[in-house]
């Protein structure tokens, strides 16, 4: 299951033969500027939209599960621009489960680096895996395990591990898991101060 979901997983990352901008990669289907409003209605939007950071100026929208019965991800997250009355997509993440394993999320997170590393062309390896604790959790149990990849535009692709510490895990219902994730420049700028 792990190996079919590892192939899934890079032929939706791969299925074009030119990454030299963003426009052309997409998760599930969706691009960077796509408008929600093309496969979601606004009520839809408004029903799933979360309250993660202290600056409104972004939206985040979570479907857990994808509201796509043919996802291979246990979740999708969109960001847009809160004012955009076109809900643009900014920033698109997906998201596979590994509860209680952090360590095969692991595996899985070095697996697809080394595919993308010689499979994306036109992009460029900017960080080798660290970990560092998420900001989110200020006891300092949390902590995310990432490697990313830049384009030419500085719009970044982003492979990680989350580790929640066992009190997130309760309070907030988050798992560990592994995220994809696809962010613009601008929404890049806007993680810098998010929480």
């Amino acid at each position: 299951m792990k190996k079919i979901f590892s192939i899934v997983v890079l032929s939706l990352l791969l299925n074009s033969t030119s990454f030299s901008d963003e426009k052309n990669f997409d998760i599930e289907g969706f691009k960077l500027g796509d408008s929600l409003l093309n496969t979601y209605t606004e009520e839809l939007l408004q029903k799933n939209k979360q309250d993660f950071w202290k600056s409104k100026r972004v939206s985040p929208i979570e479907f857990l599960p994808p509201q796509e019965a043919s996802s291979t991800y246990d979740g999708l997250q969109f960001v847009f621009k809160s004012k955009d009355k076109e809900r643009k997509i900014i920033g698109i993440g997906a998201d596979r489960d590994y509860k209680e394993n952090i360590e095969d999320c692991f595996a899985e997170k070095d697996r697809l680096v080394i595919e993308m590393t010689n499979n994306l062309s036109d992009v460029k390896k900017i960080s080798k895996s660290k970990t560092k604790k998420h900001s989110y959790d200020k006891t300092g149990n949390s902590s995310v395990t990432s490697v990313y990849f830049k384009f030419k535009s500085g719009a970044k692709i982003g492979v990680a591990c989350y580790n929640w510490s066992e009190k997130l895990t309760k309070e907030k219902e988050w798992n560990d898991h592994l995220r994809i994730s696809l962010q613009s420049k601008s929404y890049i700028s806007f993680l810098k101060n998010a929480y």
